[in-house]
């Protein structure tokens, strides 16, 4: 007797639902929104916190969490109330959130960023709760929702769950080429944000049209238009020139950094300086406002005259050079007017453009390659007398451009009796002291030779230091004997007293070997930005950051 199959169970159909093309659009814009947001939040929290391992952590966590609350309360809900209009309203609603982020989110990060409250890691975590998790937390309705809206029985349960699954993570992939390659780089956030909300709009006006109700959609499209007009203008009206320590000259968001330009009063000169991340790189004495078209100098340290003065005394004066960071672009502009050949690399064009514009930095005299520094190493068909890294920052520490396999390939590219330079910022030798020493051991693994200079002198164990290392296959020549010796013209050995012999250090190669497969940078970075950006603050940044 042949057996017959059971029949599928009954589940009661929704009221009116939406057809399925309209909930395959629905789920694709909605899956988009989601990775946007999530891409776009690097760029809204990264000028206070950094772009770092631990911001993306944070996001991560925080869309994930929201989702999964989303689905389980949107199952619920859709149970409960398995019609259209739910669905629409909820969409609506995480247009208007989204469209509420940039009314205050320089003000939660600004608070969470506070050195005083929590640190990095959790400042970030509770900043991106605050910023993205109502949003996010919405749009997970929308799955279970849609789901249950669009199953009339059971016995297609698994293929209208595939279907729309599959379309909502084909708008995901979509989002985020949209949002990392093009929205934010031609952009910038507060726009991307408004398209975001317009994507959203979008499945509810189409909605409204097929249920005949536009008075409904219509309310959802003004309320969205509304908060986008108030979100843009926010935006633009922020008093840029109107604080009386601090001018923002310029701030644009990149694919990899915000990077900005401001001048800012100390005692009675202004210094204008590059920002990435928040965080300055480059600082020069700038023309006074009133007097805007003067000339500005750069503002020199004890660790330039080290630096500029380094290659000669010590007799590795180069004739080529390549530095991996541009910055302000002082350094290789300076190795430039000594008549070295420059050629520079960097991953981000928004930093050659502020240098250019606002630094004094020119592309004619010194080339620039775009591209990732370990890259172009690797790609390298030529070589150099001097490689400089000077790719340290307040956000995340390149952990590639510090491991035992980056210098293997940069011996490749440098001459006999080269140098190769790194600009590091770090805590001295001392009880926080593992990144400058493990750095120090993972390139004299490579190359044996070392000096190391750094700024400020007999700093205590908190002091963040700019620490200056030289490295080569050969000895340098002592500062000590080069200060006593009588041919040293007068002025040479002025300069080793005061600055070389003042700052120079000795580090003992007997930390840790950073390579590729281990390195714990960024773990042990979080202390050296927690201070950075503690000191920022405190001389300007609670200032900029209002603005």
């Amino acid at each position: 007797m042949a057996k017959t199959r059971p029949a599928p169970a009954e589940i009661a159909p929704p009221a009116s639902p939406p057809p399925l093309w309209l909930l395959m659009v629905t789920v694709i814009m909605t899956g988009s929104a989601v990775i946007m947001i999530e891409v776009l939040g690097s760029r809204i929290v990264g000028p206070f916190f950094g772009v770092s391992l631990y911001i993306w952590t944070a996001l991560i966590s925080v869309a994930l969490i929201a989702l999964s609350a989303g689905y389980f309360l949107g199952g619920i809900v859709a149970d409960r109330f398995p019609r259209a209009t739910g669905l629409y309203g909820l969409i609506g609603a995480a247009a208007v959130t989204t469209l509420l982020i940039p009314l205050y989110d320089r003000e939660v990060c600004f608070w969470a960023a506070h050195p005083d409250r929590f640190g990095i890691k959790a400042g970030v975590l509770i900043a991106s709760i605050i910023l993205f998790l109502p949003p996010l937390t919405l749009l997970g309705f929308v799955a279970p929702y849609a789901l249950r809206l669009a199953l009339q029985d059971l016995q297609h349960a698994g293929r209208i769950a595939g279907l729309l699954y599959a379309v909502s993570t084909v708008g995901s992939v979509l989002g985020s080429v949209l949002a990392g390659f093009y929205l934010v780089p031609l952009f910038g956030v507060t726009v991307t944000l408004v398209i975001i909300a317009a994507v959203l709009v979008i499945p509810c006006g189409l909605w409204a049209i097929v249920a005949r109700r536009p008075g409904r959609g219509a309310a959802i499209v003004l309320a969205a238009g509304a908060l986008a007009v108030l979100g843009v203008w926010r935006t633009e009206a922020r008093p840029y020139a109107n604080q009386s320590n601090v001018h923002l000259l310029s701030e644009q968001d990149g694919l990899y950094a915000q990077v900005s330009v401001a001048d800012t009063r100390i005692q009675d000169s202004w210094v204008r300086w590059i920002l990435i991340d928040g965080i300055p790189q480059t600082g020069v004495i700038a023309p006074r406002p009133e007097n805007p078209e003067a000339r500005w100098y750069e503002n020199w340290t004890p660790l330039h005259d080290i630096q500029f003065h380094f290659y000669r005394l010590h007799q590795r004066q180069p004739r080529s050079a390549l530095v991996i960071g541009l910055g302000g672009g002082a350094v290789p502009m300076a190795l430039a007017r000594q008549g070295v050949e420059v050629e520079v690399v960097d991953i981000d064009p928004l930093i050659v453009e502020a240098s250019t514009q606002y630094m004094g930095f020119n592309p004619a005299v010194v080339p620039v390659h775009i591209a990732d520094g370990r890259a172009h190493i690797r790609n390298c068909r030529r070589t150099y007398d001097l490689v400089i890294f000077d790719v340290a920052t307040g956000g995340a520490q390149p952990f590639h451009l510090f491991s035992q396999e980056i210098f293997q390939e940069t011996a490749r590219i440098l001459n006999p009796g080269g140098v190769v330079a790194i600009n590091y910022i770090g805590f001295p030798p001392g009880e926080h002291d593992f990144l400058c020493r493990a750095v120090f051991t993972t390139v004299t693994s490579v190359f044996p030779e070392s000096v190391t200079y750094i700024f400020p002198p007999r700093p205590d164990q908190e002091t963040l230091c700019n620490i200056m290392f030289f490295f080569s296959e050969t000895a340098f020549p002592d500062d000590r004997a080069l200060r006593d010796d009588p041919s040293t013209p007068a002025e040479d050995r002025r300069l080793l007293e005061r600055q070389f012999l003042n700052l120079r250090r000795t580090i003992e190669p007997n930390g840790a070997i950073l390579t590729d497969n281990w390195n714990p940078i960024e773990a042990h970075s979080v202390r050296v930005n927690e201070v950075w950006r503690r000191q920022v603050f405190e001389n300007f940044q609670a200032e900029l950051h209002r603005l």
